[in-house]
């Protein structure tokens, strides 16, 4: 009580252009809050940014690449991470 995390944030990049601005809280996990904030489809080099809506606490960041579902897969460069406060 009084320790560990209130949720988990994932802030997605999708490849289908209808999912893009969804949101929900995650089916298996009161904790988990996804929202989709990105869009993209083509292969190839890409920056994206996203401001909050307000300034949150954050303890960690993850990076995930899920292609489970789909039997997807991936090659995946990350050349950079910027976080900025105002």
């Amino acid at each position: 009580e009084g320790a560990g995390i209130d949720k988990i944030y994932f802030f997605n990049l999708v490849d289908q252009e209808a999912l893009k601005g969804s949101e929900r809280q995650h089916p298996l996990s009161e904790y988990i809050h996804e929202k989709n904030v990105w869009f993209q489809n083509e292969e190839g080099p890409f920056e994206f940014t996203h401001t909050l809506n307000k300034p949150l606490k954050i303890l960690a960041i993850w990076i995930s690449i899920d292609g489970d579902d789909t039997k997807s897969s991936f090659e995946t460069s990350l050349s950079e991470i910027k976080l900025e406060t105002p």
